[in-house]
């Protein structure tokens, strides 16, 4: 095994790739990071081939080993909401005996049973005595009574947590019996861990036949260069004396709400830009994602910064799911049902040009617009654009009769309007609300030919398979 501090990440990342190359050439090999993106960047960026190269966080690893003894055992595992529902029986079932001398008073009170769910979750990861524990006094008496009750109803519910799949990982390991094991392995910066999963992991590095461990150290010195580096360095430090002097590279502000905040954020976005910082070589980072991610997806919008989110958009895009609708309505053969989903999602070029729904600064081309709906000049064609009429345009597509294939959609619209015109030739006069329906029928239908057959022309020509 070979273990490295770095005090630079690209340098520890150019060791790590130098490592996996090395080794991938001759075999596999498996990389653990802290997260998953990590070690994709690491692969992806740096060694040039995925080729034969696991990459795992710790957590998934242990579920990919402890995956078949899980299932001869008929277990199944619990997430954080289980767990804390168990939590709330243990306390039920422990005040109905009226076991619970210390934390009896405090037992109902709202964020108790999550509380505990955590301390048990991680009592057990760190495989606490619980003779130990009882020996502290009343806290840790109650504790592990609890602890008890806890693990029969895991017992009983044939639920795994987080302890009970690092322990059966760990004994997949020390049994060798799965693909993984004993393949050359980096541990790429791994986080501070737990009693069971630093056993998990020193039984992996034992049983390889070459280890890699990398950690990122914090560098040391009297004396910090730019303000962000002597934050740094004296954020915990006991001697608060200010700094003399200062530089721009660290900026501390504050808003009058998250709203107003998000909106200083996309000023600041900008300023970083006009000094030669491109967008995506900044990076927002969100202690409360549920609440700002929101007000930070407006606020980007509204200033034209191109945006991504690691944990999703907040709400689908409905240009995104027309899109697939359209790509799913090519694969299966340009069915009619695909297609009234596109157009129900209200994404079909409107009169002006674009889609149906106000549309975010940058975003104004449409992904698939029908042939003619904007010159290249930019200038309104001469000929009507399809009109917002979804729901109609639905209809003429099963008066049609039109159930799939490319050749189909010409055929029956055009076979529509041919009857809709020959209907319309024999009406006797004074039947002019009849006639004023006809009429606009064959105005909404040649405004859907003038969407949906140009549209479905582009998908058809579209590779089968392409590296998109």
């Amino acid at each position: 095994m070979t273990a490295a501090k770095h005090h630079d990440y690209r340098a520890m990342l150019a060791e790590a790739a130098l490592f996996v190359r090395t080794r991938a050439a001759h075999g596999e090999v498996l990389i653990v990071g802290a997260a998953r993106s990590a070690a994709d960047d690491l692969v992806r960026l740096h060694c040039g081939s995925v080729a034969g190269v696991h990459r795992f966080t710790l957590r998934q690893l242990a579920a990919t080993l402890a995956a078949q003894p899980m299932a001869e055992r008929g277990l199944a595992p619990v997430n954080h909401f289980g767990q804390e529902a168990l939590a709330a029986r243990a306390i039920h079932a422990m005040r109905k005996r009226g076991a619970l001398e210390y934390f009896g008073p405090v037992a109902s009170s709202p964020g108790f049973a999550g509380a505990l769910a955590r301390t048990l979750g991680e009592l057990r990861l760190e495989k606490t005595d619980q003779d130990a524990l009882r020996a502290t006094g009343r806290p840790g008496g109650d504790l592990a009574n609890l602890l008890d009750l806890y693990q029969g109803m895991l017992t009983e519910s044939r639920l795994a947590d987080f302890a009970e799949v690092l322990r059966l990982a760990t004994l997949v390991v020390r049994s060798g019996k799965h693909r993984l094991i004993g393949l050359p392995v980096v541990l790429l910066d791994l986080p501070r861990e737990s009693a069971a999963a630093r056993l998990l992991r020193e039984e992996i590095v034992e049983r390889s036949t070459r280890a890699l461990v990398l950690e990122l150290a914090e560098e040391t010195r009297n004396e910090a260069a730019t303000s962000l580096e002597s934050l740094r360095h004296r954020l915990f430090a006991n001697d608060v004396s200010p700094r003399p002097g200062g530089d721009d590279s660290f900026d501390l502000f504050s808003a009058p709400g998250e709203g107003l905040e998000s909106a200083e954020i996309a000023r600041r976005i900008h300023a970083f830009a006009a000094q030669g910082i491109a967008f995506d070589e900044q990076a927002i980072l969100l202690r409360a994602v549920e609440r700002y991610q929101p007000l930070l997806e407006e606020a980007l919008t509204r200033a034209g910064i191109p945006c991504y989110f690691t944990r999703g958009s907040v709400r689908p895009d409905p240009a995104g799911r027309a899109f697939l609708a359209l790509l799913a309505c090519a694969s299966e053969s340009f069915t009619a049902t695909r297609f009234a989903e596109y157009l129900s999602l209200g994404q079909a070029p409107s009169a002006e040009g674009g889609a149906q729904r106000e549309t975010p600064p940058g975003t104004e081309d449409e992904i698939l617009s029908p042939d003619g709906a904007r010159t290249e000049s930019g200038e309104e064609p001469e000929t009507e654009a399809a009109p917002a009429t979804p729901a109609a345009w639905e209809k003429l597509i099963v008066d049609a009769a039109v159930v799939g294939g490319r050749e189909r959609w010409r055929r029956r619209l055009s076979g529509l309007e041919k009857e809709l015109e020959l209907r319309l030739r024999h009406l006797e006069d004074g039947d002019d609300s009849l006639r004023g329906y006809l009429e606009n029928q064959l105005v909404l239908l040649g405004n859907l030919q003038r969407l949906a057959l140009p549209a479905i022309e582009k998908l058809a020509a579209l590779p089968a398979a392409a590296p998109w």
